[in-house]
């Protein structure tokens, strides 16, 4: 058989990658006789990536395909016996008989699941429910990594490999070091065979690279499931790894396994059976008989006859065929085993045959040992030897065998030499073992349950039924008898209805129609009010109305109004330098194209990412307010049920198209807007006394003071108003759906901000006059409408209903800010699909111009609000409110920075200030404050938890978004090794759009009363 060493079975990714070869030692000579390529963990995720790609298309093949494969692959296997049974024999040491046996089980292997894959059938049944079924269907789990062990390279593979690819699934095989070219082999036959590339996948490496990328595929988020075989300790480490993501485990571990003899025993079938299980592989096979338990009233004679039959062994090199027993497989284990004797010896044990190292060769000889007078103190007792040593230990009663047997943390296998049959059922039933011979010592097939309990692991892995279920999922289908019945109008379609006509090419309008569906898809419908309405609604969410109520514990009313009065400038430096750019280039998700056009494409990459998790995180805490105000009401549900009940909400409304979104929005920022109008009246009676009949004026200033909490307090009042304020910026990213964005984003910025300023630092003012800092209503508060200062307030002047009526405004209010943040995360990620920096699928638009899949896939998102599932709702809302803020931050600071860039490409194309539609105020001083500023801001904004005592999960949240972005900006460079944009050569020309009509025209504000409402409302 040629073995292609470079072939794709090989992992290619590792030898381009690197170019180490890891050394292959022949345990007969102790010499290198061929090597490997030495992956690392840096080699993984190219593996797993290409098991994935395979996964996609191998999941959907038919049971009989997987089948003839199977088939196919053990009539290639059988072809190549020999020279599969040799590199087995060099690999592991073992004798070639033995390595030839393995093969053999191997074929069955492939036989068995080749069946097993046309059983694989799920259920259908009547439920409890009249008129319900219930049908239950099989599917392969995914990309599984299996870490085999050297003592069977042939039978593990194909024995893991088998059920995997009967089922359905894909597989990474990390081999051992010591025995790789094995699964090497198998996987090249297996692409003889005909199985698709990619569906069985090789990492050979070498023993120092080996933790590191088994680590990796533990780790890897695109495995979901991990089958390994090898010691107990080693498999805690693994199912630890595997516990982090969930992910499904088959360990088959250790094994310390008694034989026990009665004296009623056939000896002679019990020392064959012994010679058979304890000298194969030099001892070291995890079902070997580790401790040999005989009666007393046989246990000279027995002893005797062993020993007799062990001294016939000849020890030798595996490839002669004069050898029938061969060297342990690595120098490791040969200094194992002498320890194990020399403690043995050291504690009173008698050698009856054997006890040394092999002398004059360099290979990893020890000789085949029988221990009498063997007890519990000695080291072979409790570990497995993984050796050639047979230990011999007396028993008196059937009791005594029992205990001494089961004295062990792991149960993998027990042998029982009986004749009497009452005795053998109470052992099969006594025995702590996953398998036991009764008369046997044959307890592994290709039909048989292979596996073991307590600490020799769970799962199985052969066997009828059992073995292919671990790597299938389950999925429950109920429907009642009307389920299947389609309405044939509902498939009918009015396009009477339907005015936007035009020609679709793949997937992407192409002709533009009354309402505009521009060329990325997406439709010009918004108007000027809208733009205004839409930034406005998604400022002024809940928080405003409880939010306010955290400012004042952090920092207290002056340290919350100068919080909100900074933050508050910053956005409007930033409005004005994202501005610029978005009226002369009106695009979906204009800041980080911008980003990419002028200052690097993996900026542009990286901030796209940031800005669609910043909103994706603000959605989620939305709903896990939804969640926290409907249960105020009732707590008849819980709070994931009312998340889930206003996800299906807003995933349908946010289905429904721009301008039925542009106009809700239009209304319900309009009445927010109002309501906090209403507000400032009801703060001004009760700061007066016209409420509650007691005036207050600035006394809470005075007691408990102006200031709170020092430097600390401020610092969260930052990062809170930093999050309150995120939003602003949406008036430039819903350029791209403008009707007229030369006239619309430029009137927007300006009335936006102070609508918003206005409404933020109003807030902050006025609630800092009717409610102290220190208000038990506010530090002791269980809802986001008791902490609202508000409904303090309003309580303190003697209205119990304050809570109702507030929770009342912050529904209507919710409706608002996730509407909002659903637009803004779903418009961000469509432009980085468009652009190829996001998976393409998220950039259709239909015929309507709705991104639907960003739409879905950002509202999916959002689900992780189902987080207060096991967290406290109040922390989860600190947690996304860190990521929030900080992800803020971060988009303003290369908003800054991008503008700076901008300039210079204007500059160094000579393109004439006076053809900007709009400039910013301040250049070139105010971009570069807003980038320093705010990369400091984003450094400063979780040192609170640095304080005693740490907050390990407060300080994660708080800084996970940095490393992240790093991450994704790096990455992205190295990968399309990018480089910074050169001014003379960016592209100020593509994208810029001029008014495009005159039907939508908005006349001038007529009237005092004209302009007032102009001034608020649009």
């Amino acid at each position: 058989m040629a073995l292609d060493l470079q072939g794709p079975v090989t992992c290619k990714w590792g030898m381009d990658r690197c170019g180490f070869k890891s050394p292959i030692r022949d345990p007969g000579t102790g010499e290198c006789w061929a090597s490997a390529p030495d992956n690392c963990a840096t080699d993984v995720a190219a593996a797993v990536e290409a098991a994935h790609e395979a996964f996609r298309c191998y999941r959907r093949t038919t049971p009989r395909a997987r089948s003839q494969w199977l088939l196919k692959w053990g009539t290639l296997i059988e072809k190549h016996k020999d020279d599969l049974a040799t590199i087995v024999t060099f690999e592991t040491g073992k004798p070639l008989p033995e390595s030839l046996a393995e093969v053999d089980y191997a074929l069955s292997s492939t036989h068995w699941f080749a069946g097993e894959a046309d059983r694989i059938q799920g259920t259908a049944f009547d439920a409890a429910i009249p008129g319900k079924k219930v049908l239950t269907i099989k599917q392969p789990i995914g990309v599984v990594a299996a870490l085999v062990p050297w003592n069977f390279p042939i039978s593990m593979v194909v024995r893991k490999a088998g059920a995997a690819l009967a089922a359905g699934c894909t597989m990474v095989i990390k081999p051992s070091p010591e025995a790789p070219l094995s699964a090497l082999a198998l996987a090249f036959l297996a692409l003889e065979a005909g199985i698709p590339k990619g569906v069985l996948n090789v990492l050979t490496t070498s023993l120092e690279n080996t933790p590191g990328l088994s680590e990796a595929l533990c780790r890897h988020p695109l495995v979901k499931k991990v089958t390994f075989t090898g010691s107990t300790r080693i498999g805690k480490l693994v199912a630890r790894l595997c516990s982090e993501g969930l992910k499904k485990v088959t360990l088959e571990l250790g094994g310390n396994c008694p034989f026990i003899i009665f004296d009623d025993a056939n000896l002679t079938e019990a020392a064959n059976a012994l010679m058979g299980l304890k000298w194969r592989n030099a001892g070291q096979a995890c079902v070997t008989a580790n401790r040999v338990y005989v009666h007393s009233a046989v246990y000279d004679e027995f002893a005797s006859l062993i020993t007799e039959r062990t001294s016939r062994l000849v020890q030798g090199h595996g490839s002669l065929a004069t050898s029938t027993i061969g060297p342990v497989t690595t120098p490791q284990a040969l200094e194992r085993t002498k320890q194990l004797v020399e403690d043995a010896k050291a504690k009173g044990a008698k050698i009856l045959l054997g006890g040394e190292q092999l002398k004059d060769t360099s290979g990893f000889f020890f000789q085949p040992t029988v221990i009498a007078e063997a007890t519990k103190s000695m080291r072979f007792a409790d570990e497995e030897c993984f050796g050639p040593i047979l230990s011999l230990f007396k028993f008196e009663t059937e009791a005594q065998v029992i205990q001494a047997a089961n004295d062990t943390s792991v149960g993998l296998a027990s042998y029982v030499f009986t004749k009497d049959m009452d005795r053998s059922w109470r052992l099969m039933d006594a025995l702590e073992a996953g398998m036991i011979g009764v008369n046997t010592n044959s307890i592994a097939g290709a039909e048989v349950p292979f596996g073991g309990i307590k600490e020799s692991g769970y799962g199985k892995e052969a066997g009828k039924d059992v073995a292919v279920e671990e790597y299938l999922v389950t999925k429950a289908i109920s429907f009642t008898s009307d389920t299947m019945a389609v309405d044939s109008n509902s498939k009918k379609l009015n396009m009477a209805e339907n005015k936007e006509t035009g020609d679709v090419d793949n997937g992407e309008v192409v002709i533009h129609n009354d309402d505009q569906i521009i060329d990325d898809g997406v439709r010009r419908a918004l108007k000027s009010r809208h733009l205004q309405m839409i930034a406005l609604g998604g400022v002024i969410g809940p928080g405003t109305f409880y939010a306010t109520g955290f400012a004042l514990q952090y920092s207290g009313p002056a340290g919350s109004l100068i919080g909100y009065i900074i933050v508050g400038l910053d956005v409007f430096f930033v409005t004005q330098s994202l501005g610029e750019m978005a009226t002369l280039f009106p695009t979906t998700g204009s800041f980080n194209e911008f980003a990419g056009r002028f200052v690097d494409p993996a900026l542009s990459f990286a901030l796209g990412w940031n800005y669609w998790y910043m909103w994706g995180t603000i959605l989620a805490n939305e709903y896990n307010g939804a969640a926290l105000v409907l249960s105020f009401w009732t707590d008849k549900l819980p709070n994931y049920a009312w998340i889930l009940i206003c996800w299906v909400f807003f995933m349908g409304t946010s289905l429904l198209g721009v301008l039925v979104y542009g106009e809700m929005e239009f209304w319900l920022a309009t009445f927010k807007f109002i309501v906090t109008i209403i507000l400032y009246l009801v703060a001004i009676l009760i700061n007066t006394g016209a409420i509650g009949g007691d005036y207050i004026g600035f006394r809470y200033w005075d007691d408990p003071g102006a200031f709170a909490n020092g430097i600390n307090g401020f610092g969260k009042v930052l990062v809170l108003a930093a999050v309150m304020y995120s939003g602003t910026e949406a008036v430039a990213i819903t350029g791209g759906e403008s009707r007229n964005p030369k006239r619309d984003i430029p009137k927007a910025l300006k009335q936006t901000f102070w609508r918003i300023l206005i409404v933020y630092v109003g807030m902050i003012f006025f609630t800092g006059l009717i409610v102290p800092y220190n208000s038990e209503g506010l530090l002791n508060a269980t809802s986001k409408s008791a902490s609202s200062p508000f409904t303090v307030a309003l309580n303190q002047a003697g209205w119990a209903g304050a809570g109702n009526l507030i929770n009342a405004i912050i529904i209507i209010t919710l409706l608002s800010s996730i509407n909002s943040a659903i637009y803004i995360a779903s418009r961000t990620i469509y432009a980085q699909a468009k652009a190829g920096r996001a998976p393409r699928f998220l950039s259709k638009a239909t015929s309507n111009g709705v991104p639907v899949n960003a739409i879905v896939f950002t509202n999916l998102f959002g689900l992780i609000s189902l987080l207060n599932i096991s967290e406290n709702a109040g922390n989860v809302f600190s947690y996304l409110l860190s990521i929030s803020g900080s992800a803020a931050f971060i988009a303003w600071a290369f908003i800054g920075l991008t503008h700076v860039r901008f300039r210079a490409a204007v500059k160094a194309q000579g393109m004439p200030l006076s053809s900007l539609p709009f400039k910013a105020l301040g250049y070139p001083y105010v971009p570069w404050t807003l980038f320093g500023a705010n990369i400091f801001l984003v450094i400063i904004s979780g040192y609170t938890t640095l304080l005693t005592p740490f907050d390990l999960k407060g300080f994660i949240f708080a800084y996970l978004v940095i490393p992240i972005f790093i991450a994704l900006y790096v990455g992205w460079k190295l990968w399309h090794k990018t480089k910074w944009v050169n001014p003379a050569e960016a592209d100020i020309t593509s994208g810029r759009r001029e008014w495009l009509g005159g039907t939508d025209e908005e006349t001038a504000p007529r009237g005092i009363f004209g302009k007032v409402k102009n001034v608020l409302v649009g």
